[in-house]
């Protein structure tokens, strides 16, 4: 049984200088490379200087098995993970304003926890709930188990159309306990952390909660308050946070191996290997911790804001980026508020990129921008596949390769060659398909 997660965390190269234009001739080298290797249906990736000249987009692949329809950069396509630093923003905005919880006299904060705004109730699955604050849940701190493993997954694939209410979703988690409690330190997750830091561990169940925050304190839909604070201001007007199985606009299709759910998603592909899942699944069962909708046009302008703070007070904005030190397989990754930082070569501070990643079934994203004076590019890349059939169930680490190749390319100054080399590292060391969100039972 294969294990999916929205989020989709980072690994790290090797290298050293800036180049200032992308090698067109490279990237698409690396994608063709990707793209051939691990059968995925199609990728794209974008490399954008900040200076807004000299912006590269190359394909690989196509964006339909059926029509052959090419992949271009104003398609729709589900966003996975990429979600969470929107829905963090507003929880920011909110508590940049002084909103005061309802029922109460007192501010929304970092320091406020979970139960003063939802209650006890409605957080009855979720042990510490008390203790947990606003703080804990944008920085994956809490300790929450994540409600996505493997007997949800069952759940979707006997029934990929079903919608979910968040607090359904809480409901699974009940008898599930916490990986350790909120804030705990290092000698209370050994396993799960770097030495001297506090326990980290990446959940879905943060920012379902966060959803429902906003919600309340809000009385209001998250998807209207994402479209009045986020979406409109910086007329992102290919981004929504849907609830129906249709994508918005015109998509790229989306695709997994087939077999995995014998419920919808016909066969495709030269050999019927791909199920098209493009609109199979019910976004609600990632809700505000996974199912927005984007483009690349629009997430080149989000990512600008993300970056910059734009959206946010200074004090919010450096809350956002005050790190945490986390651990995945051994590999080291930071995660600030609802963001991520990762150094596209190992070593090399010059090469720090800003952003995130995602899942959703049928896609894999990445949006990271470069925040360094010799890295000032966006790197986005899009594979429309979740799963891969190289290896039945599980998708080497293709958007990982993407981001890295182009990212150690164009601010490492790498060759292909070494950035191709680099690749396959990555993926010999084990930390493909579990490490960027796939484990395998």
């Amino acid at each position: 049984m294969m294990r999916m997660k929205f989020l989709v965390s980072l690994v790290l190269l090797a290298g050293s200088t800036f180049a200032q234009t992308p090698n067109q001739a490279d990237l698409q080298k690396l994608v063709t490379g990707v793209y051939t290797a691990d059968q995925i249906p199609g990728a794209m990736l974008s490399v954008v200087p900040l200076s807004g000249t000299g912006a590269v987009t190359v394909t690989a692949g196509v964006a339909n098995l059926q029509s052959n329809t090419p992949l271009n950069t104003s398609m729709t396509m589900r966003i996975g993970s990429n979600t969470k630093t929107f829905t963090a923003t507003v929880i920011l905005q909110l508590i940049g304003s002084n909103a005061i919880i309802p029922g109460t006299t007192s501010p929304l904060t970092l320091d406020t926890t979970a139960t003063q705004v939802l209650g006890t109730q409605a957080l009855a699955n979720i042990p510490y709930a008390n203790q947990i604050t606003m703080r804990m849940l944008l920085s994956m701190t809490s300790g929450i188990y994540d409600y996505n493993d493997d007997a949800f997954q069952e759940l979707i694939y006997d029934n990929p159309g079903a919608a979910w209410t968040p607090q359904q979703i809480l409901n699974t988690l009940q008898g599930k306990q916490p990986l350790y409690p909120p804030n705990s330190s290092c000698s209370q997750c050994p396993n799960s952390c770097i030495r001297n830091t506090n326990c980290w561990n990446y959940s879905n169940t943060n920012y379902i909660i966060l959803g429902m925050v906003i919600e309340k304190m809000t009385n209001d839909t998250a998807a209207n308050q994402l479209q009045q604070r986020i979406f409109n201001p910086l007329r992102l007007t290919s981004t929504s946070l849907p609830s129906a199985q249709a994508l918005p606009g015109t998509p790229s299709n989306g695709y997994q191996a087939s077999g995995l759910t014998t419920t919808c998603g016909n066969a495709v592909g030269p050999k019927s290997q791909y199920d098209d899942v493009t609109t199979c699944y019910n976004p609600t069962s990632a809700w505000t911790a996974g199912a927005m909708v984007s483009s690349f046009g629009d997430l080149q302008t989000w990512l600008k804001a993300l970056v910059s703070g734009s959206l946010l007070t200074p004090a919010m904005q450096a809350a956002r980026t005050t790190w945490v030190q986390g651990d995945i397989e051994g590999i080291p990754i930071q995660y600030g508020l609802g963001i991520m930082q990762v150094q596209a070569v190992q070593g090399n501070a010059g090469t720090t990129f800003w952003g995130h990643a995602g899942e959703f079934w049928g896609y894999a994203t990445v949006m990271m921008q470069g925040n360094t004076p010799q890295c000032q590019v966006q790197v986005l890349d899009l594979v429309n596949a979740m799963e891969g059939v190289e290896v039945h169930g599980a998708i080497p680490p293709s958007y990982a390769a993407l981001f890295f190749g182009a990212g150690g390319m164009t601010c490492g100054g790498q060759t292909i060659g070494s950035a191709k080399k680099n690749v396959q590292t990555l993926r010999s060391k084990g930390t493909g398909p579990a490490f960027w969100g796939h484990e395998q039972n």
